[in-house]
Formats: structure tokens, sequence, C-alpha cells
């Protein structure tokens, strides 16, 4: 079960609905030519993206793809698949406003307000603004992943679950690759070493089997990197 992910410059000339298209094209490029130039790229009045052919989705037709889109910062990201998936890049700064001078206390903030309490809990519990910072975005990317996996996007319900309350970050190298199943949301969140300044989560269903050594047993992760924007991902 391949995940891949195609990394695009954000100003880059290519326009948005033709990124979706190379990428799709890319990962169907081993498939009759007919197929993939009859897939359209669609839209929910979320403004969500999706694969249609023949006016069947992915849901109707296991042939169609599966896509996600993030961008942040300088880079854009197309997720493919051949199942259901979400994914969410931020950088790891806040820039709203009207909120505390400091990052660490603007996560604080936002927690409270927008996050579940369990969550809100495990943020406000660490020791360092460094943590803080880290716990916030690894919270903040599961739940946009896990709305897009979903396709119910941001709305009155996003402090109403919980993606994780601790367990899962427990212990090990912060910027080293992990992943968790989450029995009540009926999904996995995979997060791909990346670095300091980003957080990168996608949400897959619990179809995969997974462990704690090693990635999911029957899911493979790819990346085509346009910009060398410097991500390290499963391969």
């Amino acid at each position: 079960m391949p995940i891949r992910l195609y990394i695009f410059e954000t100003n880059c000339p290519i326009q948005k609905e033709e990124r979706i298209r190379t990428a799709v094209r890319s990962f169907t490029y081993d498939s009759p030519a007919s197929l993939t130039a009859s897939l359209q790229i669609c839209r929910t009045n979320k403004g969500r993206p999706y694969l249609v052919r023949n006016g069947k989705t992915a849901e109707e037709d296991p042939s169609v793809p599966e896509i996600s889109i993030t961008d942040s910062g300088s880079c854009w990201i197309v997720a493919v698949s051949n199942q259901r998936i979400g994914i969410d890049l931020q950088e790891n700064r806040v820039r709203r406003l009207s909120c505390p001078p400091d990052d660490a206390a603007r996560c604080r903030k936002l927690a409270s307000r927008y996050f579940h309490p369990a969550e809100s809990s495990f943020i406000l519990s660490t020791q360092t603004d460094t943590e803080t910072i880290r716990r916030f975005f690894q919270i903040w990317t599961a739940k946009e992943a896990y709305v897009k996996y979903t396709g119910t996007g941001i709305d009155g319900t996003f402090s109403s679950f919980a993606v994780n309350t601790g367990a899962a970050y427990a212990g090990g190298d912060p910027k080293a690759p992990f992943f968790y199943q989450n029995p009540e949301l009926d999904c996995v969140f995979l997060y791909p070493r990346a670095d300091n300044c980003r957080t990168l989560c996608l949400c897959i269903g619990r179809s995969c089997r997974i462990s704690r050594s090693a990635p999911p047993a029957d899911c493979r992760l790819y990346y085509y990197d346009f910009g060398q924007k410097g991500f390290f991902l499963y391969d």
C-alpha cells in the first residue's frame, strides 16, 4: 500500500491543479493511459480535492486514487495513495497576532481554546517551552490530518475528539519518525522525520499492520521532492 508525497515549492510557477495532476500521473504511471486521463479533480463544498472517474469516487471505484494536500511556508505537498489519507504540514511557529508574544504561550492559549481537554493537559504539562511547542504541533497536525482524512474539515467538533493523550509521545528521539494507532478514531498517525522547524503528519486507516520498531508492514512511504526541501521519510 504505497503512499507517495509530491513536494513542490509553494511559489513554483505550476498551478495548483496541475501540481495535483502531475502527482496523480506519476502515481498511476503503470496504469493504462486512458484510465489516468479519465481521472477528474473535484472539490467538496469545503474545498477538499478528490478524484473521480466516470462519476465514481474512490469509495465507489477502488482503482481511483485518494489524494490530500497541505502547505506551510515554502512547501506545498500532494499525498497520493490507494486508500483514504489525510496530511498536514505546519511550520513550528504561531502567527496569530491576538495571542501572547512568545510561541510557547501562544501554543498553550490555543490548546486551551481549541483542543480536547486531554490534549490540552498533555501540552500544558510540559517542563520547557521547546517541548510545549513540539507537543502542540504534533497534536495540531494530527487533528488537521484527521479531519482531512474524514472529510469533515475544521468545524465546531475540532475540540470534541482527542488524537492522542500523550502515551505515544513518551520517550525516544523527538526528531525520529514514529507512528501510533488510535483505536477510538479507528486510524493510524504517521510522523515522518522532518526537522526542528516543521511537523508533518499523515492519517491513514487502521488496516495497516503496525509495530513500534518499524513502519507499518503493508505501508510504504515514498517522496518526490521538486524543490529539495529536505524531508527524511520512510522508504
